[in-house]
């Protein structure tokens, strides 16, 4: 089960073949033998307060999954949430995944800082704001019982040496080569994280076969069905998805245009820069802004009466 923001629906991919979802579950199935089924709650623009009500939808959708992917925390940098309120909805999330037995392998935020598109200084801004964000995720994930996956730590040099080759047409999202370079790490750990579910366990055979009590026979559904199944064969199953097919809500078939969408994401960082210069303006500034600026001091409507003005004289009683 895919969780997520953009990056997890495979927000830049030309196919649904490079979405990091169909990577991931395909490759899980060549290397297990088991038959994977996907599916992806993720939805474009989404934040950690927005995986909480994907993973509602799920519980409501159906059983719970068996693994979890979540992807999250770029448009919590470009929204200016709070880092510690972002990073415990993301361990919210987790925990309730955990509780329903699911292992979950979260991709912790992405470096801003080799996204050229964005101009200087709100790309050092935003940098170090994700670099923050993504060390309280990593924290929040392990407490939560899941595992974090250093997105930005492990994919940051080849961005850097090939930035070209791994951003897409709008300058902004990743390309096919970095998702699936991403998802590669993602699918290393998620291995390790399903190593005790994907194992199969080693059955000692009796020399002579018991047969069950009379009124104990394994029915359908049961237990000791579920546990005397035989094992699926060992049959690669390819998780196929049609090109440009939509494998997330909210993941358009038209991409927009580098420019258009470069300027959105500066509109979106703007006030990070505002509310970090905000402290290096001068008083005067600050009083002026704020309307209470005065050449005597305080408001007018705050002033002390003159002392040249004679006081009030109480009327004289009829």
């Amino acid at each position: 089960m895919m969780f997520g923001d953009s990056t997890a629906c495979g927000y830049g991919c030309t196919s649904g073949e490079e979405v990091p979802g169909v990577l991931i579950a395909r490759k899980l199935a060549e290397q297990t033998g088991k038959r994977v089924r996907l599916s992806t709650k993720a939805i474009v623009g989404a934040t950690s307060k927005g995986v909480s009500g994907q993973v509602d939808a799920m519980f409501v959708a159906g059983p719970p999954p068996d693994a979890a992917v979540i992807i999250i925390g770029a448009n919590d940098v470009t929204s200016l949430n709070r880092i510690g309120e972002s990073a415990e909805r993301l361990a919210s999330s987790v925990r309730r995944l955990r509780a329903r037995g699911a292992a979950v392998v979260v991709g912790t935020c992405p470096d801003f800082g080799v996204i050229t598109a964005i101009p200087q200084p709100l790309r050092s801004l935003a940098h170090t704001r994700a670099t923050r964000l993504a060390r309280a995720q990593t924290v929040a994930v392990k407490a939560a019982g899941g595992v974090p996956v250093p997105l930005a730590h492990l994919l940051a040099p080849q961005f850097r040496a090939a930035p070209e080759g791994m951003f897409s047409a709008d300058r902004y999202h990743p390309s096919a080569t970095a998702y699936a370079l991403a998802a590669d790490q993602l699918l290393l750990a998620l291995r390790d994280a399903l190593r005790g579910k994907i194992a199969r366990p080693r059955v000692e055979q009796p020399s002579r076969p018991a047969a069950p009590a009379r009124g104990c026979e394994p029915t359908r559904g049961s237990i000791v069905s579920r546990l005397w199944r035989r094992p699926l064969p060992a049959v690669p199953a390819a998780v196929a998805a049609p090109a440009g097919a939509d494998l997330g809500r909210g993941c358009p078939a038209r991409q927009l245009g580098g420019a258009r969408f470069a300027g959105r994401i500066v509109a979106k960082l703007t006030p990070i820069a505002r509310l970090l210069l905000a402290p290096l303006r001068g008083p005067h500034r600050r009083q002026a802004r704020f309307g209470f600026a005065h050449p005597n001091g305080g408001s007018p409507s705050c002033r002390k009466p003159s002392s040249s003005q004679p006081p009030a004289l109480p009327s004289a009683a009829p």
